[in-house]
């Protein structure tokens, strides 16, 4: 339920790799007028190796593209003329976030993605935010769940981030530069690892957030919703291979294999920037990592609407399914609910109870033959034997044989 796929340069090689690890049907997080022109004349699923396509949006509202309440309700309405099922936002001045949650509502239209700066989690949730995604980004979540919030939030309004500054995206060819395309091919480095763009000041706040983690608050935050049945998908994966990228196991990690000479450069480039970082903020990072993991285990708990994602598959090591649901199980889910994580929960999302989600006469015939019993350990939904993908059976070895293929 977030994957960045279709923005790979090698679709084929990874919507390939998506399917062996038994993802039949996913929602794409970032989008474009091509994409969804491609969509229209169904040139996204290159081969019968693919997951479908279930929901796309159209361009991020970033600060470039939503300056203004106007703008934001422009585009949610050319957007959904384009055929975008929901709205992704990434950034924007408060205003104009509450407007957008409106306008997409208004337009039929679920929206999602990160929390700006300025909307607390719990603002978020009340104003009907659909989705919150990576537990919204940055130190916003932590701040809320500190009991020196209030200060911290003021602190961080005047200390460096990797906010897009208001001059720039003002200027006449911001569009431009930080289309879907640019992103792809000049912004590909920093997303490996965001974490790098933190000043030193961004650090301590959130060391001192952490330091501060105050339960009542945080469940609070958590029971808020659960009441707003404020849905997530915190893609554990992405935030591990961010704040945990000292790992050794990503260092020989076996998906370095699948990329190409270029992206394995990057990435250990990339990594060894987090290794040169001092000892404690790597330790105030790791401190991040494992709140996260509480805090989905908190919302679990309180009845908050877990989806599975990763953020992948992409050219960071260890987004993957398998490792997803690894993560959900140490925050606490039963292997059921892992289950339902990547099943019945995200079709309640899409409104596809009637077709997606179960194994039932009427239902697509999506879904994934195993050997081993997923309501033993969550670990057996990696125990595939087959994917059937629309009605069509297709084995392990298949697969994979046309990975090897692909990758070769």
């Amino acid at each position: 339920m977030h994957t960045h796929v279709l923005q790979n340069e090698r679709p084929e090689l990874f919507l390939a790799t998506m399917l062996a690890e038994g993802t039949t049907g996913m929602r794409q997080m970032a989008g474009s007028d091509k994409l969804l022109d491609a969509r229209r004349q169904s040139r996204l699923e290159p081969t019968g190796y693919a997951p479908g396509l279930l929901a796309m949006p159209g361009a991020l509202l970033m600060p470039f593209n939503a300056k203004s309440i106007a703008d934001v309700e422009r585009l949610i309405a050319e957007q959904r003329r384009q055929g975008a099922d929901f709205i992704k936002i990434i950034d924007a001045d408060r205003e104009v976030f509450f407007a957008a949650v409106d306008a997409a509502h208004s337009n039929g239209m679920r929206i999602a993605g990160h929390l700006p700066p300025s909307v607390t989690a719990a603002e978020a949730a009340a104003a009907g935010m659909d989705c919150i995604e990576h537990l919204g980004t940055g130190g916003n979540v932590w701040f809320q769940t500190s009991s020196d919030g209030a200060a911290l939030r003021t602190e961080a309004d005047h200390a460096e981030s990797g906010r897009i500054p208001g001059w720039l995206s003002g200027l006449p060819f911001a569009d431009h530069l930080f289309s879907t395309d640019f992103v792809q091919q000049r912004v590909k480095k920093m997303l490996l690892n965001p974490a790098l763009l933190d000043s030193a000041e961004t650090v301590a706040l959130l060391r001192r957030a952490l330091d501060s983690f105050d339960e009542d608050a945080a469940q609070h935050l958590v029971d808020a919703f659960a009441r707003h049945k404020t849905w997530h998908t915190p893609t554990l994966v992405r935030l591990r291979t961010q704040y945990r990228a000292d790992d050794p196991a990503y260092a020989d990690h076996p998906w370095l294999s699948l990329l190409s000479d270029e992206d394995r450069r990057d990435f250990h480039a990339t990594r060894d920037r987090f290794l040169d970082l001092p000892a404690d903020t790597r330790a105030t990072y790791h401190d991040c990592y494992d709140m996260s993991v509480r805090l989905v285990g908190m919302m679990h708990t309180a009845g908050v609407p877990i989806m599975a994602g990763t953020d992948g598959p992409s050219a960071s090591p260890g987004q993957d399914l398998a490792s997803e649901f690894r993560e959900l199980a140490a925050a606490g889910l039963r292997p059921l609910d892992v289950l339902r994580s990547a099943t019945t929960v995200p079709a309640a999302y899409l409104n596809r109870t009637h077709d997606l989600g179960a194994v039932d006469v009427g239902f697509k015939a999506n879904f994934l033959l195993l050997d081993a019993d997923p309501l033993a350990s969550a670990d057996n939904l990696s125990q595939i034997a087959a994917v059937i993908r629309a009605g069509h059976f297709i084995a392990r070895d298949e697969i994979r044989s046309l990975i090897d293929q692909l990758v070769g």
